[in-house]
């Protein structure tokens, strides 16, 4: 861009950006994909720029994507955005997959856009029942006995109307292959138009081999790739390792991720899911569960805490807002 620093120097903010879209977009028009594949610093400004406008204006399609949870997603930035890997971890029992699940269909119900789940331990008509109660405010446990009131039929009946249009998708055809759910995502993509998230259900079910820290690296960095090729922000499910358990604030950390390393380096974004009155049944914080954000790669760190109501496998905010 020979002489816009000079030129723009005696312009008004206003012509500098005039001027500099401009130039930038001539760069643009005679630069084919090939070249781009290694760009000067002046065509990726204008691609920048160009984001930051559509992001001012409101453009839904490169925006962060809400997930329901007010304080969660200001933390995030806004949301989930496109083409990173989160990692949601957490120890059995303390709902990282009913709060995986529930931003996704909140996604998909709040926001209208196309999500997809891949449950690789719970079938699809245990998923969608965990979220019928949730949504229908009818206990989990009725789900497994059928034994409900007549309003409690009658509830699920309207609310299974409304689910029932939500672009909400679900596979729960196992497969410890990324290469497989990869070339489900690009279906559902051609199928349904551009999935807004994926949650995968869960790190540890897709590894079998001897080195199992090895293959967990390579799953996560195959997930990371594949959330960059598929401009989608993937949602992967992870254990915690048996370590919490033996300190006296067992308040998950960083180190307690199973092949924390591989992890660590690939995910955007990680976050432990905590309970404390999984351990202490006399906790002054009963019914509130814990968001840590311990890792985001462009943005800050911190604790989101939500009510959580075990009776219906339900995460709310603690504070309601309109």
């Amino acid at each position: 861009m020979p002489g816009i620093l000079e030129r723009a120097g005696q312009t008004s903010i206003q012509n500098k950006l005039a001027l500099f879209e401009e130039q930038l977009a001539s760069i643009r028009s005679t630069t084919t994909e090939e070249e781009k594949d290694v760009e000067s610093i002046g065509s990726i400004l204008l691609d920048l720029y160009t984001q930051l406008e559509q992001l001012d204006n409101g453009n839904s399609e490169i925006a962060a994507i809400p997930t329901g949870f007010y304080d969660l997603d200001t933390i995030l930035g806004g949301g989930l955005h496109r083409q990173e890997l989160v990692i949601l971890a957490g120890r059995p029992s303390m709902g990282k997959s009913a709060a995986a699940h529930q931003i996704a269909y909140s996604i998909a119900k709040q926001q209208n856009f196309p999500t997809l789940l891949f449950s690789l331990e719970m079938s699809k008509k245990q998923v969608v029942g965990r979220i019928a109660a949730a949504e229908s405010a009818i206990p989990a446990n009725c789900f497994r006995t059928g034994q409900m009131g007549t309003a409690q039929w009658q509830t699920l009946a309207m609310q299974m109307l409304d689910m029932e249009l939500v672009p909400f998708y679900i596979s729960d055809y196992f497969s410890n292959s990324v290469l497989s759910i990869g070339a489900k995502i690009k279906q559902a993509i051609a199928q349904y138009g551009q999935i807004s998230l994926v949650v995968v259900d869960y790190l540890q079910l897709m590894s079998g081999g001897e080195n199992e820290v090895r293959e967990l690296g390579e799953i996560t960095r195959r997930f990371k790739i594949l959330a960059r090729e598929c401009n989608v922000p993937i949602i992967l499910l992870s254990q915690l390792s048996r370590g919490v358990e033996s300190r006296t604030d067992k308040r998950p950390m960083m180190s307690d991720l199973r092949s924390s390393g591989a992890i660590e380096q690939d995910a955007d974004v990680v976050i432990m899911l905590y309970r404390d009155e999984y351990y202490n049944q006399d906790s002054p914080d009963r019914g509130i569960a814990e968001m840590i954000v311990v890792k985001q790669r462009n943005g800050p760190t911190g604790t989101v805490k939500l009510l959580f109501d075990a009776q219906y496998t339900k995460f709310k905010n603690l504070i309601k807002r309109e």
